[in-house]
């Protein structure tokens, strides 16, 4: 068995005799794009919402005035990327989590265009169903699915690639197999 610092297993095998797969490096590419993605909805500076404060908990905004955020998209994104980084070690996860991409994708775009501005999952009158006073002046996105028309759009993107990478054979292909010879009649 290889030992191998943890910074640089993302990007080497620990099996210096196993090829990576094409699905295995999307999954890697993927642990790193849901972490900026989830971290980048809690960077205030990166977002329009209100309030002062370097840190977007548990208000709701926009990313760079275009994409709508709030918790649950964040809690979405870091649990992806967590899911990713157990699922890259070998293919069949790889192509387990490519799968699951795809199908929370299709679902959260079919939301977005079933209900152009999202879903609650809990009703926007919760605090005065419970008999409270609401918690702030300004309505929370607690609970909320955000979608608009450009959330919608990346979200086909990544779930088209979920597809790509997890449905069909080229996920499979060892990675860097455009970069080997061709065999010459």
């Amino acid at each position: 068995m290889v030992r191998i610092p943890w910074r640089s297993a993302i990007l080497i095998d620990a099996n210096p005799g196993a090829e990576v797969t094409v699905v295995q490096a999307y999954t890697r590419f993927m642990v790193v794009f849901f972490i900026f993605v989830g971290l980048g909805c809690l960077v205030k500076p990166l977002t329009d919402a209100p309030g002062g404060g370097l840190l977007l908990w548990p208000e709701a905004g926009r990313t760079f005035g275009i994409f709508l955020i709030n918790w649950v998209h964040t809690v979405l994104h870091l649990g992806l990327a967590v899911y990713a980084l157990l699922a890259f070690k070998s293919t069949s996860a790889s192509r387990g989590f490519a799968r699951a991409v795809f199908w929370i994708c299709a679902a959260l775009v079919l939301i977005g265009l079933l209900t152009p501005d999202g879903v609650w999952l809990v009703p926007s009158n919760w605090d005065a169903d419970l008999g409270q006073p609401p918690r702030s002046a300004t309505p929370s996105w607690y609970g909320f699915i955000p979608a608009n028309p450009p959330d919608d759009a990346l979200n086909a993107l990544v779930g088209l690639s979920g597809f790509v990478f997890g449905f069909m054979p080229i996920g499979l292909r060892p990675w860097g197999y455009w970069r080997t010879a061709r065999a010459t009649a």
